[in-house]
């Protein structure tokens, strides 16, 4: 697939979309997209980039923002031009069918509320309080720091699945299912105090000034 530059294209690979090119659609095989940077300061002065997308990646960047609402995303097929992080797309309004947009739609994930959190799973925990949010992967906070025992992922999934975190949503952009827990006093200092085992400081910075209130947790599925 084809490299978008945004925040937001995700890993398109678990859903095949080379195989959806062949579908009896009314769409082009390709669609000429100009991407643009909706940036404050650089709209102006940013070159125009421009990509040949199948009918299906350019659905999987709609996704990223609608999720699997297929009005809003017929809506924005034919509007021809949707945002996406700091991104502007545009190309020529597409007429589709609600039928051959069902069909696009059909080999991404749909939402499972009943799917319960596996912190073996988690690939990114975002940390949110009112001064704003830390994400923390487990590239980072799963290394250990010297004589230490365990890392401060593994002390934080502990706490997490403890916390029973609840269903929210479906990321398309992160190609995850994602959970929300609450915070309180007593959880969040239990945190604070695995911070020591983090090897890098700047993370236990960065938590300490951000006094979160609330976590998602992304956990792909196996």
């Amino acid at each position: 697939m084809s490299d978008l530059g945004s925040d937001t294209a995700g890993d398109l690979s678990p859903w095949r979309t080379d195989s959806l090119k062949y579908l009896p659609l009314a769409l082009p095989q390709k669609i000429p997209v100009k991407i643009t940077s909706e940036a404050a300061g650089y709209v102006s002065f940013t070159p125009v980039a421009r990509q040949e997308l199948t009918p299906a990646e350019l659905v999987a960047q709609i996704l990223a923002v609608t999720g699997k609402r297929l009005s809003r995303i017929r809506d924005i097929l034919s509007r021809g031009s949707f945002v996406s992080g700091s991104s502007r797309y545009r190309w020529q309004p597409l007429d589709v069918d609600s039928g051959d947009i069902e069909a696009l739609l059909a080999p991404f994930p749909d939402e499972d509320p009943a799917r319960p959190f596996d912190p073996s799973h988690c690939t990114m925990v975002v940390f949110k309080g009112l001064r704003g949010a830390v994400e923390v992967v487990p590239e980072a906070a799963a290394k250990r720091r010297l004589l230490k025992k365990t890392s401060f992922w593994d002390a934080i999934m502990a706490i997490f699945e403890t916390a029973q975190p609840a269903y929210h949503r479906y990321s398309y952009s992160e190609s995850a299912d994602v959970y929300q827990v609450k915070l309180p006093l007593e959880t969040l200092q239990h945190i604070l105090n695995q911070t020591n085992l983090l090897k890098y400081a700047s993370i236990a910075q960065e938590l300490r000034f951000l006094e979160p209130n609330a976590a998602e947790l992304f956990a792909k599925r196996p």
